[in-house]
């Protein structure tokens, strides 16, 4: 491939092609370039793509005048995240070096769901790239484990991940300090830093106790790493625990030689049969992500969300005498009642499942 800068036409090389490093357009799939000066360089694409209609909080040139630097809210492997203050409004700074986020802005940038940190606007220098994005104020996933609505916090996390793959895009990187609660208690995928488009062939990424086996085996990677990763996040969550523990090289053994996952406190048999279908080694054979919306389980809980909706739009009695029905109904099949009191958080899941 060539550098579509058009003063440059230098050959880019295949292997950063193949490995997801090649610098390419922040605003759009469609140019890549053989250094960071020709994208930069580059305004005659740039007009074509739309790459100057850039989303704007305030006024360009009163940006920097009007943010106001809080506190230093997370760091990882591709940059540090503070929260800022922008004209009274709470948002969050994500500083990365140019040469190793490209991408995560190109990709970022275009997406839009209501579970994926909403990208507003980014700013950049000689060396660094400083993304302006939604602040979630409850923390991480991680944070919050102990008093979230598992069922639903894993619905939502399946229907953002499906955006995703709609879109060809792979996460690649879902654990649990990746993904935000904001303060009406729904998660926000965030870090998209080894996100990557779905032919792209890319290197080992990700972090092991929510790892995919074929990452691991450098085997091609597709949208099954991330319900792999998804199933791991489920099992986290119920188990208190993760799917693989010790060292590194505890971990990744551990997952070359995975065959099923052990439960100790799963015992709903729905659940444990959804997580032997995403949980497969052979990624040929895991279950697809649209597969798992489908499965039993979750279309379990959507009833019951929706029962529970319609209880609520009837009067005071008629509601009462419902719910009592319902407690009646519950004795003689499965435990409704345990299901409805598990959706509204985690404080019994152990006896429940």
């Amino acid at each position: 491939m060539i550098c579509s800068y058009y003063l440059c036409n230098k050959l880019i090389s295949l292997d950063s092609l193949m490995n997801g490093l090649t610098i390419q357009c922040l605003w759009c799939p469609n140019a890549f370039y053989c250094c960071e000066i020709c994208r930069k360089q580059d305004s005659k694409h740039q007009q074509l793509c739309g790459g100057s209609q850039q989303e704007v909080l305030v006024d360009k040139s009163n940006i920097i005048k009007e943010m106001q630097l809080l506190e230093k809210i997370g760091q990882g492997s591709f940059g540090t995240v503070h929260k800022i203050s922008i004209q009274g409004q709470l948002y969050a700074l994500k500083k990365m070096n140019k040469n190793q986020c490209s991408k995560e802005v190109r990709i970022h940038k275009h997406l839009n769901h209501k579970n994926i940190i909403q990208f507003h606007y980014f700013i950049e220098d000689e060396d660094y790239i400083y993304i302006i994005m939604e602040y979630a104020s409850e923390g991480t996933l991680t944070q919050n484990r102990e008093n979230c609505n598992i069922q639903s916090i894993f619905i939502q996390l399946c229907q953002a991940i499906m955006y995703l793959h709609q879109k060809g895009i792979i996460h690649r990187d879902l654990k649990p300090d990746n993904i935000l609660i904001d303060k009406n208690g729904n998660p926000k995928i965030c870090d998209f830093g080894l996100a990557t488009y779905e032919s792209v062939i890319s290197s080992f990424s990700g972090t092991f106790e929510f790892m995919a086996p074929e990452v691991i085996k450098n085997l091609p990677q597709t949208q099954k790493i991330d319900v792999w990763s998804l199933a791991a996040i489920l099992y986290w969550l119920l188990e208190n625990k993760p799917l693989v523990q010790g060292n590194q090289l505890e971990k990744m053994q551990q997952i070359l030689d995975f065959t099923s996952p052990k439960f100790t406190k799963i015992t709903n048999p729905l659940i444990k049969d959804l997580l032997n279908q995403m949980l497969l080694p052979d990624s040929d054979n895991r279950i697809s992500l649209q597969g798992v919306l489908n499965h039993k389980w979750i279309q379990s809980i959507n009833t019951i969300e929706k029962e529970i909706n319609d209880i609520s739009t009837q009067p005071s009695v008629q509601r009462q005498q419902q719910i009592e029905i319902q407690q009646q109904m519950q004795k003689q099949k499965i435990s409704i009642l345990q299901k409805v009191v598990s959706l509204f958080g985690c404080g019994g899941r152990e006896k429940l499942f």
